[in-house]
């Protein structure tokens, strides 16, 4: 019987993955003691507040007693990785599952063992360009992409790393495998999950809502957004809606950002929703919603929002660069702007109100990217 070991070590309130993880102990669950594979599980101590565990595993999860998320250093990576190792080895694994490679590509090749590794890589190095036209963007863009690149072949040079799966890029798995002369990365569809949900709608009569969701931080480019839609004409009613788990200072940051625009008023407000979100409260929100921004700041790959958006027929528009745009536009489900400029956002905020997409490209988008598709490919079972 060959024994699986799923190891995800960053299992946090701000959301990382979550959902991919609960899916796949729902799953495990339903299987187990009908397939000749043996699964257990191994977390952070941190994932007892945001995973629940079915009886029939209790004995097959065990925790990593670090606060793993809040170890930054390259030496505490290492010595993450070496416990994960050293608990795999314990429990006589024969291939470790690592839900998140991108911290851990030198730790990993800085440790010896002997199961077979496979993993999720979430940001590799050829999706990366630069942000402006400017040399010192240009330069930043081209050492992080080395870096990466560098990274990437630590990892792959171990012979026990057996599938680096990349997300939503089939052109990309082929091109990661020429460049690295090699065939260990996979294609691994991102999964659309479909929670039990009452579907409260917060739509209101005559208001256009715009729906920014997710860990509030400058990564999801919320000050140039608000910029924007402050200097923004709109014809009707308009909101924002921003809506995820924050940090207390960029709380208040934002807050006073808000409450010192001009251009804001009962017509055109902005509300803040700060805190955890549940599964359910996320499908109605995006229910409620009239366009979901994904406008990313310096980022390139893809987003399970995207997915989210089209399982309620919600147009998007999304940063005009990076996987997102290709899957936005080849997709038909909404439309792409430059993220760094406030004009151009404040252009795609009235030209999406006038846009419509058929929902079967919502439809089908869905249907591709099925949670069970993603189980099979991961855990290698029979698809």
């Amino acid at each position: 019987m060959t024994h699986y070991l799923i190891c995800d070590l960053n299992i946090q309130k701000k959301g990382h993955y979550i959902g991919y993880n609960q899916y796949i102990i729902n799953g495990i669950a339903k299987i187990k003691g009908s397939t000749d594979r043996r699964y257990t599980f191994l977390y952070n101590e941190e994932a007892k507040d945001f995973l629940s565990f079915p009886d029939i595993l209790k004995d097959d999860v065990h925790f990593l007693n670090d606060n793993c998320w809040s170890n930054v250093s390259m030496k505490d990576k290492i010595r993450l990785f070496k416990k994960a190792v050293t608990i795999a080895n314990e429990l006589n694994v024969d291939h470790l599952i690592f839900m998140d490679l991108d911290q851990y590509q030198f730790p990993i090749f800085r440790s010896a063992f002997s199961f077979k590794l496979s993993g999720v890589l979430f940001r590799p190095h050829h999706r990366i360009t630069h942000s402006s036209d400017t040399f010192k963007s240009k330069l930043a863009s081209r050492i992080q992409r080395f870096k990466k690149i560098i990274a990437e072949k630590f990892l792959i040079s171990k012979k026990n790393v057996e599938n680096v799966f990349i997300l939503n890029d089939e052109e990309g798995v082929k091109f990661l495998n020429k460049f690295h002369n090699t065939n260990q990365f996979k294609f691994l569809q991102d999964p659309i999950f479909s929670y039990p949900s009452s579907l409260k709608s917060y739509e209101e009569d005559g208001v256009v809502k715009f729906l920014i969701f997710g860990s509030m931080n400058e990564r999801k480019n919320i000050t140039t957004i608000v910029n924007a839609f402050a200097a923004t004409n709109f014809t009707t009613k308009a909101e924002l809606l921003i809506v995820g788990h924050a940090e207390q200072s960029y709380l208040t940051y934002l807050h006073d950002l808000v409450n010192n625009l001009p251009g804001i008023h009962r017509d055109k407000r902005i509300t803040i929703k700060s805190g955890f979100v549940t599964d359910e409260e996320m499908d109605n929100y995006f229910h409620s919603a009239t366009v979901c921004l994904l406008i990313y700041k310096d980022f390139y790959g893809s987003s399970g929002l995207l997915g989210r958006a089209a399982l309620h027929n919600k147009k998007v528009i999304g940063a005009n660069v990076g996987l997102l745009k290709e899957l936005i536009e080849k997709n038909g489900l909404g439309i792409t702007c430059d993220p760094k400029s406030e004009t151009e956002i404040s252009k795609a905020l009235v030209e999406i109100l006038n846009k419509d997409f058929s929902s079967e490209n919502f439809q089908r988008f869905f249907e591709t990217y099925s949670p069970e598709t993603f189980f099979k490919t991961l855990l290698q079972l029979r698809v």
